[in-house]
C-alpha cells in the first residue's frame, strides 16, 4: 500500500502529507485560490477535507488512486489555464501601460507646444503695440461717397 501511495505522489511531484485526503484536499483549495484570495483559513481546508474524505470513504484502494489522480490532473490543468490567463493578462497590462506612456508624452509635447505658441502670440502682441504707439495717429477717414441726382427733371416727372 505505501508503495502505491510513493507512486501516486510521485507521478504528481510532491511529496506527502499526512495523507492522501489531506493533501488533495489542501492543494485544491490552494489552486483554486491561489490567484484570487492569497492564504486560506483552517475552516476552508477542513471544509476540503471534509468533502473529498466523503468522496472517497466508500472506494477501494485503486478507485481512490484514480480518483484522486483525476483529480490532480484537472487540478493541475486548471493551474496551467490560470498561468496562461496570467501570463496574457500581463502582457495586456504591459501594453497597456505602454499606450499609456505614449500618449502621455504626447501630451506633454503638445502642452509644450502650445506653451510656446502662447509666448510667441505674447511677444508678436507687444510689438505690435509699440509699433501702434511709435505711428502718428492716422488720418481721418474720408467722408463718404455720396451719390449726386443726375437725372434730368424730364426722367424725374416720369417717376411720378
Amino acid at each position: 500500500m505505501k508503495n502505491i501511495w510513493r507512486r501516486f505522489w510521485r507521478h504528481c511531484g510532491v511529496q506527502r502529507c499526512n495523507g492522501p485526503v489531506e493533501y488533495l484536499a489542501v492543494n485544491s483549495l490552494a489552486a483554486s485560490k491561489m490567484l484570487t484570495c492569497g492564504p486560506f483559513t483552517e475552516r476552508e481546508v477542513k471544509k476540503a477535507n471534509r468533502e473529498l474524505h466523503s468522496a472517497t470513504s466508500r472506494m477501494n484502494d485503486i478507485q481512490k488512486i484514480d480518483h484522486l489522480t483525476k483529480r490532480c490532473s484537472d487540478l493541475l490543468a486548471e493551474m496551467k489555464r490560470h498561468e496562461r490567463e496570467s501570463i496574457k493578462n500581463k502582457k495586456r497590462g504591459d501594453q497597456l501601460q505602454k499606450d499609456k506612456d505614449n500618449t502621455r508624452n504626447e501630451l506633454n509635447k503638445t502642452i509644450t507646444l502650445k506653451e510656446k505658441l502662447e509666448k510667441l502670440c505674447r511677444e508678436l502682441q507687444k510689438e505690435n503695440n509699440k509699433l501702434k504707439v511709435c505711428q502718428p495717429p492716422a488720418p481721418p477717414p474720408p467722408p463718404p461717397f455720396f451719390r449726386y441726382n443726375t437725372q434730368s427733371s424730364a426722367d424725374n416727372a416720369l417717376d411720378r
